[in-house]
């Protein structure tokens, strides 16, 4: 019987052995056009040219750890790019302080070719430059309790955080507290502190209280007695 079109022996489109079944045979045909997706594979990994529709997936591929639907497609490209640092250096003093940057360039939604310098938004202390710090007469420092082995503090400046237009209310209470616990070494514990004030979320939750307030009466306190 002759035949004018004859079909293609799906053998001519693989490099499968003589013994594939049909079914391997069927896929190794249906992938062969992959080649024509108008889809660059290495841009997909970009978080910066990857299409819109597909960064939850990228960001789920890449272990982001903080993610909110309702962010803006650049804070998720920066969600995603700022991922990389913090998983390379999980565990870190450096880990934990490039998540703590990320949460104020989040909130802050700073966008553009200069964003604002973060460095002087926060400071980190561990337990034992707290020992190194010590400076007081023994006299003085008999009352004081010793800092817990493997602790930290973070504190943030309740001035440099109005400087680019934050105050701490509950969301970024919440996001920075995510983000250090996913960062920091397991065994470490830490406090978040605003102007010698240990934040807690029961604070920052509590009914009829402005936290606001809370927190610029105990910065003017502190600048108060130190002099400022």
């Amino acid at each position: 019987m002759h035949m004018d079109n004859p079909v293609p022996d799906r053998r001519e489109h693989d490099l499968l052995p003589v013994n594939a079944t049909a079914l391997e045979r069927d896929l190794a045909l249906a992938s062969a056009a992959l080649h024509k997706v108008p889809v660059v594979i290495n841009q997909l990994w970009d978080p910066y040219n990857c299409p819109d529709s597909l960064l939850p997936w990228l960001a789920w591929a890449l272990s982001v750890d903080a993610w909110q639907e309702h962010w803006t497609a650049a804070q998720k490209r920066r969600a995603i790019a700022a991922s990389l640092s913090i998983h390379a250096h999980r565990g870190t003093r450096r880990a934990v302080a490039d998540a703590i940057t990320h949460v104020l360039q989040l909130h802050s939604d700073a966008d553009g070719d200069s964003p604002p310098d973060f460095s002087n938004a926060f400071t980190i202390i561990e337990w034992w430059e707290q020992l190194e710090g010590e400076s007081q007469p023994a006299s003085t420092q008999a009352g004081r309790s010793q800092p817990e082995p493997l602790t930290f503090k973070v504190i943030l400046s309740h001035r440099a955080l109005q400087g680019i237009g934050l105050e701490l209310r509950g969301q970024l209470y919440n996001d920075l507290m995510q983000a250090i616990n996913a960062a920091k070494p397991l065994t470490s514990r830490f406090r978040l502190e605003v102007g010698g004030l240990a934040l807690t979320s029961e604070l920052l939750l509590a009914g009829g209280i402005s936290v606001m307030q809370m927190l610029r009466f105990t910065a003017a306190v502190n600048e108060k007695h130190s002099g400022g």
